[in-house]
């Protein structure tokens, strides 16, 4: 049998380290502020992993608006080429 790994009750048909249920709606209810008890370990664990941890610089986002920039140049160049293209024909 395998344990959850913040309130380490056993639970059926899960991997070892996995988190149960109930320890998962407590933290979901706990995010959602309807959940208040700073006394539970989901809600302690929590606050240590979501709240504690240092937010890491989105690097990934900034890539993406360049690359749909340079996806954007031809079709702007295309756009304006039919335009010329129209006006001499």
């Amino acid at each position: 049998m395998a344990t959850c790994k913040i309130c380490n009750e056993r639970m059926a048909n899960h991997d070892s380290g996995s988190i149960c249920a109930l320890c998962v709606a407590k933290i979901i209810n706990w995010n959602h502020y309807e959940y208040d008890d700073d006394n539970d370990p989901a809600v302690k664990w929590a606050k240590r992993e979501l709240l504690e941890k240092p937010n890491k610089p989105a690097a990934q986002n900034g890539c993406a608006v360049v690359a749909l920039a340079l996806m954007a140049i031809p079709a702007v160049l295309t756009a304006a080429g039919i335009g010329v293209a129209n006006l001499i024909a």
